[in-house]
């Protein structure tokens, strides 16, 4: 027989045993729980530079972090703080930052 021909593939399916889907179950779920917190702890540590950042006068930092302390990404939801910081990028200059406020406050 010439190497050319397509040799036949065969498959078989096996179903899983209940064993071995309670450990895939188990598996997928700890996949994502090291998921969610990789993802929190990238939140935590971008909240910390951004905060820096805005400390220092960065008028697009201030208004990444308020957005941040909006939807509660990498701190404690605080609507207080999000407006502070709102008003501080908007004083700088950033227009996105004053519609924010507006929609904030109403």
């Amino acid at each position: 027989m010439p190497l050319t021909e397509p040799y036949p593939v065969v498959q078989r399916y096996t179903p899983l045993t209940e064993e071995q889907k309670k450990l895939l179950v188990e598996k997928q779920l700890a996949e994502k729980k090291s998921l969610a917190k990789m993802g929190k702890a990238t939140d935590i540590k971008t909240f910390k530079l951004l905060k820096s950042d805005a400390e220092a006068g960065s008028p697009t930092a201030q208004y990444d972090l308020a957005k941040r302390y909006l939807d509660g990404r990498g701190c404690v939801f605080d609507t207080n703080e999000a407006i502070r910081w709102l008003k501080l990028s908007s004083s700088g200059g950033n227009a996105a930052a004053a519609k924010r406020l507006d929609e904030v406050k109403n």
